[in-house]
């Protein structure tokens, strides 16, 4: 406590991405920060002072690199840290089981490290268990003794890619220790740097849930307005101005908007990790399960729609050009994982002549190992007979993009965001992810 209190702490981040990265920086403010990562691509990459994610920016590597912060591959450097947080993925296997292979990686190499008095913090979303679980076991086999030696944590990452308001510095913090010592000490530290409110729970298990709780709650409403857009387009209903009339009640109504799909590493993932925790304590899943369904099916169903639109157009669906724009898994920014956009591109190849996607921020992406190079402006991309538009990038949302597939060839619009006024593109068959039509 003292160190943290003296900013004398030394941080130690395992898992340079998405998460952890922004997470360093954030430290750095305050504390001297060790980041570990085994590709040896990253940490060349930050030792020369260049970010490869969006929410890091050059401007602020060059102000801690060899100063606050320091890369390396070398596993020996995080025996100088008190603290050591991972932040590596939590991906699925085949079969949609978690794949638990990078956290026990990860601490495996922490363990052949461990000194006496480190605490270990895990920020990867995971199920219930997985701390106590999983990684105690492994930590221990160094012949430290959870609790005496070394002090185990778990504090859920809370970062929205892209998003320029609520960063890892600024976002509430949610704290859960092996015993109080630990929670209060990690919270001090966290309280620290960020701006927020840094929220102490009982135990680590709770600050688990807490966090695969938040992804379920999403994941379910997600999945239900996606149900509703296909039942009220059958029925003629605008789903969007439905959700509008809603949200004027002021209690107990929260918005969520239908799609083309749900992306990132986040809500197609998290909640299948609780799935399974549950499934091996007996009990069943089904709101989770089925949510996972609807939102996989909406790739398809976009399919299915520009299918439709390019016929209505009296294109030859055989011979059509399709352009989906946006490759990314969210608006203004380039990360593509998990994106439905991926989804959409397979589940059309076999219909129509040729695909292309345009995206601002993304160049290339590679589905069922086919290398697609995105088109070079919206110019390009509008040389076609149907779009689909899946992200709702600014670049598309700003009022010009009707006057432009107004100049081009497009013959039939799927908006899968609610993106474009249909009323301004007369003679183009026009259809939406819940217009009702």
């Amino acid at each position: 406590m003292e160190k943290i209190h003296n900013n004398k702490a030394v941080i130690g981040i395992v898992g340079l991405g998405y998460v952890g990265l922004p997470l360093a920086i954030c430290f750095t403010q305050q504390f001297t920060v060790i980041g570990y990562d085994i590709s040896k691509k990253k940490i060349a990459s930050l030792s020369k002072g260049m970010s490869y994610i969006n929410d890091v920016t050059n401007i602020e590597l060059e102000k801690c690199i060899g100063k606050t912060l320091y890369p390396t591959n070398n596993r020996n450097d995080l025996k100088k840290c008190n603290f050591i947080m991972i932040a590596v993925p939590t991906p699925l296997t085949q079969d949609k089981k978690p794949d638990l292979a990078p956290i026990v990686s990860a601490t495996k190499d922490i363990a052949a490290v461990l000194q006496h008095g480190q605490t270990i913090i895990l920020e990867s979303t995971t199920y219930p268990g997985t701390v106590e679980e999983v990684m105690k076991p492994i930590l221990e086999e160094s012949g430290l003794i959870a609790g005496k030696d070394f002090y185990l944590a778990y504090s859920p990452e809370r970062i929205d890619p892209g998003n320029k308001s609520h960063t890892v510095c600024n976002t509430p913090k949610i704290v859960g220790g092996m015993n109080d010592a630990t929670t209060n000490k990690v919270a001090a530290l966290y309280q620290t740097v960020i701006k927020a409110p840094v929220v102490s729970v009982s135990n680590i298990k709770t600050a688990e849930a807490t966090k695969i709780f938040e992804n379920v709650f999403r994941a379910v409403n997600i999945a239900l307005v996606n149900e509703l857009s296909i039942v009220f387009d059958n029925m003629g209903i605008n789903t969007w101005e439905v959700i509008k009339a809603a949200s004027t009640k002021p209690i107990g109504f929260l918005a969520h908007y239908p799609g083309v799909g749900v992306g990132g590493h986040c809500i197609p993932v998290d909640p299948y990790y609780l799935s399974y925790k549950a499934r091996k304590i007996g009990h069943l899943t089904r709101f989770i399960e089925l949510a996972g369904e609807i939102n996989k099916y909406m790739p398809i169903h976009t399919v299915h729609l520009a299918l439709d639109a390019i016929s209505k157009s009296n294109v030859n669906i055989g011979n059509a050009t399709v352009t989906v724009f946006g490759a990314s898994y969210k608006p203004n920014t380039s990360d593509t994982r998990d994106s439905p956009s991926y989804d959409i591109i397979q589940y059309l190849k076999g219909y129509v002549g040729n695909i292309q996607f345009y995206d601002p921020y993304v160049k290339e992406i590679e589905v069922d190992g086919i290398v697609y190079k995105g088109c070079a402006s919206i110019k390009e991309a509008l040389n076609c007979d149907c779009i689909i538009l899946a992200v709702a990038h600014d670049k598309f949302t700003d009022g010009t993009l009707e006057d432009m597939i107004l100049s081009s060839s497009v013959q039939a619009v799927v908006d899968g965001k609610n993106m474009i006024n249909k009323k301004k593109l007369p003679g183009i068959t026009v259809i939406g992810i819940g217009d009702g039509i």
